[in-house]
């Protein structure tokens, strides 16, 4: 401890040439932290986006044949038919399904009316897209659709523009001359994967009940959720084959069936967030390793402006350990001073991005870029590796003074 504490007192007069290399040291251990702090951050926040955007979900829809199959000439139209929709239900790997009607409609509260998106679904649908109902409400459910009840789930957004500031739970509207009860109101989330606008302007009701009510006789979509995503390419080969039959095309004729395939998608998506983590952990390491090298040219200055006292320690009787380890301390003390505060500098800009005034939407894509345990291990193991890196040189040149010549040249 009397040592290190020498060695402190001496890099401390020293100061005024060391202050930039702590300065660039505890400038590198300032972005690192804040870039993998901010990477961390984003990443767990894509991957809820995700799964709010059907990261399980391959949608299927009708087309029209663009070769001639089986007697039947090309251009034909292909509608998912109730035959069709039962054999994609039941396909393997398929673990959730529901149809999809679409219609356009005029919704009025009281004095407010407005023309939405009306979509005609099955229970099962809230969990496939990942939507998300507001606490006290609910979805439709499995007695809705055996009932045909004229219930109807609103999108946050367009149930603030027909009921304003009031809680449209329990509350009654029309679609077109029909009425329903509000029973759920679908929170606006952060998402990557929409389709025929935003969810929060859509009107979700029971895929009987639109059915009934409307001249909608086929379904836009069939959503289907996989078991295992990452047999979605090959689910959706299995799904062209199976529905050939059915709907009479030739299972090469890509443009008779749409399949959209979300999992790809995702993937997609999430390989580039991965990479963008990637290369904001190699800019900030990059700024570190500049530090680095600040430290052991620093270091190695010192050896050289020591190089009779080295001799004389070593004639004296020094071992070469006790040569070694002290360019090693004061590369270690120069790590902790700007390493350390730049760690904390880290932290603290950190904070102050997670408390600006950002809304919903934008807290959503971005996340929360609060330092984790995980970052701060991260980063207070690779400054070690710095100091070791940093002092190894000058230490291997400080053990391999000759005594004889070092005094000599005193």
């Amino acid at each position: 401890m009397r040592e290190v504490l020498e060695l402190a007192a001496e890099l401390w007069a020293d100061r005024r040439r060391l202050r930039l290399v702590v300065f660039a040291l505890a400038w590198g251990t300032l972005g690192l932290t804040v870039l993998a702090g901010f990477g961390e951050g984003f990443e767990r926040a894509m991957r809820e986006v995700l799964t709010h955007s059907g990261d399980r979900m391959l949608r299927v829809t009708g087309g029209s044949t663009s070769q001639p199959h089986l007697g039947l000439a090309a251009g034909r139209i292909v509608r998912l038919e109730p035959d069709a929709v039962d054999a994609l239900r039941t396909q393997p790997l398929v673990r959730r399904s529901s149809v999809e009607y679409t219609a356009s409609g005029r919704l009025v509260a009281g004095t407010a009316g407005v023309s939405a998106n009306v979509r005609g679904v099955e229970p099962e649908y809230a969990a496939i897209r990942g939507l998300v109902v507001a606490p006290g409400g609910r979805f439709v459910n499995a007695v809705d659709g055996a009932e045909r009840r004229r219930v109807v789930v609103l999108g946050e957004r367009l149930a603030r523009e027909l009921f304003g500031a009031r809680d449209a739970l329990g509350l009654e509207l029309r679609i077109g001359s029909q009425p329903y009860r509000v029973v759920g109101i679908v929170r606006r989330v952060a998402m990557v994967m929409n389709y025929d606008g935003d969810d929060d302007r859509k009107a979700f009701v029971p895929a009987s009940t639109l059915r009934a009510t409307s001249n909608v006789r086929w379904p836009s979509y069939v959503l289907l959720e996989l078991d295992e995503p990452t047999q979605h390419a090959a689910v959706a080969r299995q799904l062209r084959r199976a529905l050939a039959p059915v709907l009479r095309f030739d299972p090469s004729d890509d443009r008779a069936l749409g399949i959209v395939d979300h999992v790809a998608q995702t993937d997609r998506i999430a390989a580039l967030v991965v990479g963008t983590r990637l290369f904001l952990l190699i800019v900030g390491v990059l700024g570190l390793c500049v530090a680095a090298v600040g430290i052991a040219n620093s270091t190695h200055a010192l050896v050289l402006e020591r190089r009779a006292e080295i001799g004389l320690r070593m004639a004296l009787g020094a071992t070469r350990r006790q040569i070694v380890i002290r360019p090693l301390i004061e590369a270690l003390l120069l790590v902790v001073v700007g390493g350390g505060s730049g760690l904390l500098l880290g932290i603290a800009v950190l904070v102050g991005l997670d408390a600006l005034p950002l809304d919903a939407t934008a807290r959503g894509y971005l996340g929360s870029p609060v330092p984790s345990p995980g970052v701060a291990a991260a980063v207070a193991v690779l400054l070690g590796l710095v100091a070791a890196l940093a002092g190894l040189a000058p230490a291997r040149r400080a053990a391999s003074v000759d005594p004889t010549e070092a005094l000599r040249h005193e």
